[in-house]
């Protein structure tokens, strides 16, 4: 970094200069070093006019750094707070010279000096003069004498003055050394306060309340005073922001929970506004915490926030004011009585047919919001083309509370019926699962739309919500050593497509590569659609935490896919054989046994993946060699893998072993 050379430097490196004439010397220097090649020529370029009238950058020091110990709040307003002191620190002996410290608070933040603080050398050596406040925001520390052992100082009683109009946040100090704060360099930016509010609200939980339900529970409020006496005797007030169907349902209570100030009792003076008196300020900083809130909310009531604006006033407020706002916040959330929601939305591709979608979930806000009213999913035609259908029937689980619901039906191909036969006597969530869609090749891109209903028959039935769960793609690029001839061209394109297979940094797929059982785990989880489970304890000895593919593992050992060694071990380094991605393929796809039909030669019934393979054949994941082997020991390429995962997720039988 280039430095502004000071008189003094100068002259420790045994070359005098006159403090007149400091730009022509300098400028003739930077001339010569650019000639000599010390200086790029852009480097002139970075000597641009600095504050406060200096003729050069003010560059950084080397060799001497600053800190703040603490950062305490200073409140908007008020007068001689404390921040937090300031250490200026040399890495070396005499890095400072005798160059005197400066502080200077950074200018329009409404933040100066109340005070003059002190300076203590707090180790090493150096020797300092009285600290003088040069201007409001600026402090001289004069050095006087050089250290001998590298010095700290120590700048302690540091008190602001903070402008009603200062703005709230951290209060920045520069921290230079020079003759004078025109012509000194930087040690450091530091922050020591933080200004804020006089006085804060913050809502100290936002819990879901349901549109079209009265008396329910909100979070409770809590206004918190910066300083002593900041509220004075201005009442406080709550007034929730009105055209949002929200109310109070009761006067809530009033406690002060730290600090001293005196209260009344609260009052409804409105039902959206509730006033708290203050009878007498405090003499110790004070927090009031509002509890019990319970509102009303309309049937016609706007989702999300319900925003309280919070004010201290001694008047009635009719109108937000920069006076008596002390801040708006949102202490309850307003949701539906029912509501649903995709848990992913993994990629479809156009053209092929049984492809896993994301799992729905049905979700009651309270008890019997549902009734015994059926839960029905509609998938949206596009212009009348119905692209995408269900190509089987999925499954529905009570997944939370309780519900009592039989087996789905499809009424339509795109129309999946889930019928409730007894309502819940606990908010209950009911998840649909294995939902899988054909999509022919006509179907527009983009998200799958599906209506989630509840009534007797869709005629009758109220819209809970629309959602999405899934994107219909395209087939995704080929890889430049994967030819369209290929015999796994489809499959790689396909896993490629849904994010379940990815290349290599060079761009290449590598087909005839080995595959690892970790890495063949991370697939087989994303095939099946799983959701990573959040354990930080391995449950193989060699598959810790740490691994990169650990939460595949985990997730695939607790959904049955995977089983590990005898030994305890995963291997999750080792190259994976095709009779163990036959036996993972089964295990996640949840095929019924079926070891019918001519067998391999090279796979006894002693074999311990005989029943996975047979029936990974029976059901054309596989199909083995020409010469009538599966050669199971055998390590398989990644081609092979991505093959055998294509047949499981679409159905589809290709050409491959």
């Amino acid at each position: 970094m280039v430095q502004y050379l000071t008189t003094k430097s100068i002259r420790k490196e045994g070359v005098l200069m006159a403090k007149t004439g400091k730009s022509k010397v300098l400028s003739l220097m930077l001339v010569v070093a650019m000639v000599f090649g010390i200086l790029p020529a852009g480097a002139i370029g970075a000597f641009a006019a600095p504050p406060n009238g200096a003729d050069f950058t003010i560059a950084q020091v080397t060799g001497v750094s600053a800190t703040a110990l603490s950062q305490p709040n200073v409140a908007a307003g008020i007068g001689d707070q404390p921040a937090g002191d300031i250490r200026v620190i040399e890495a070396t002996v005499a890095a400072l010279g005798t160059d005197d410290v400066w502080l200077r608070i950074q200018p329009d933040r409404g933040v100066t000096f109340s005070r003059t603080p002190e300076a203590t050398v707090t180790a090493g050596d150096i020797t300092l003069g009285e600290p003088e406040l040069v201007e409001n925001n600026l402090l001289r520390i004069p050095v006087t004498a050089e250290s001998t052992a590298a010095a700290q100082i120590t700048i302690s009683g540091i008190r602001y003055n903070v402008a009603l109009s200062a703005a709230l946040g951290d209060v920045d100090v520069n921290v230079l050394a020079g003759e004078s704060d025109v012509t000194a360099r930087v040690i450091g930016a530091v922050s020591n306060a933080i200004v804020v509010r006089p006085v804060s609200a913050t809502a100290l939980a936002r819990p879901n309340v349901v549109a079209g339900f009265n008396n329910q529970p909100a979070g409770d409020i809590r206004v918190i005073e910066a300083t002593v006496a900041a509220l004075g005797t201005d009442d406080v007030w709550l007034r929730i922001q009105p055209d949002r169907g929200v109310t109070f349902s009761r006067t809530p209570e009033a406690t002060v929970t730290a600090g001293d100030i005196t209260l009344g009792e609260p009052e409804l003076v409105e039902n959206n506004l509730l006033r708290i008196p203050v009878t007498a300020e405090s003499t110790a900083a004070a927090q009031i915490t509002i509890s019990g809130i319970r509102y009303n909310v309309a049937t016609d009531t706007a989702l999300g926030d319900v925003n309280v604006d919070v004010l201290a006033t001694e008047d009635t407020p009719t109108a937000i004011s920069t006076e008596g706002l002390i801040s708006t916040i949102s202490n309850a959330i307003v949701v539906r009585p029912v509501s649903a929601t995709a848990l992913a939305r993994p990629n479809v591709v156009l053209g092929f047919n049984n492809q896993l979608a994301g799992d729905i979930r049905v979700i009651e806000a309270t008890a019997t919001a549902l009734g015994a009213n059926d839960v029905w999913l509609r998938i949206q035609p596009d212009n009348g083309i119905q692209g995408v259908t269900f190509s089987r029937v999925p499954e529905a689980t009570v997944t939370a509370g309780n519900i009592t619901i039989g087996t789905p039906v499809l009424a339509a191909n795109n129309l999946l019926r889930i019928p409730v036969t007894a309502e819940s006597t606990a908010a209950a969530q009911i998840t649909v699962s294995g939902i899988r869609y054909n999509v022919a090749t006509d179907t527009p891109l983009g998200g799958v739309l599906v209506d989630v209903l509840a009534g007797e028959s869709t005629a009758t039935a109220r819209l809970i919500r629309t959602v999405s769960n899934a994107t219909v793609v395209t087939l995704a690029a080929l890889f430049p050593d994967v030819p369209e001839t290929h015999f796994a061209a489809d499959a790689i394109s396909f896993l490629r497509a849904r994010g379940i297979i990815q290349g290599f940094p060079d761009g290449t797929f590598r087909p005839n590569a080995n595959v690892t059982r970790a890495e063949f785990a991370k697939m087989a989880v994303l095939s099946a659609g799983l959701t990573l489970i959040d354990t930080e304890t391995p449950s193989f000895g060699d598959a810790p935490a740490t691994h990169w593919a650990f939460r595949f593992i985990e997730t695939a050992r607790a959904a049955g896919i995977i089983r590990g060694y005898p030994d305890g071990t995963f291997r999750p380094n080792a190259n994976i054989t095709r009779a163990e991605i036959a036996a993972i393929v089964v295990r996640a796809a949840g095929f019924t046994e079926d070891i019918t039909g001519t067998r391999f030669p090279d796979v006894p019934e002693t074999h311990w993946a005989f029943r996975e393979i047979m029936t990974a054949r029976n059901r054309g994941i596989i199909q083995g060699f020409p010469d009538g082997t599966f050669r199971p020991n055998d390590p398989a390429t990644r081609a092979e893998a991505a093959v055998m995962i294509f047949r499981w997720v679409t159905g589809t039988q290709a050409q491959a072993q």
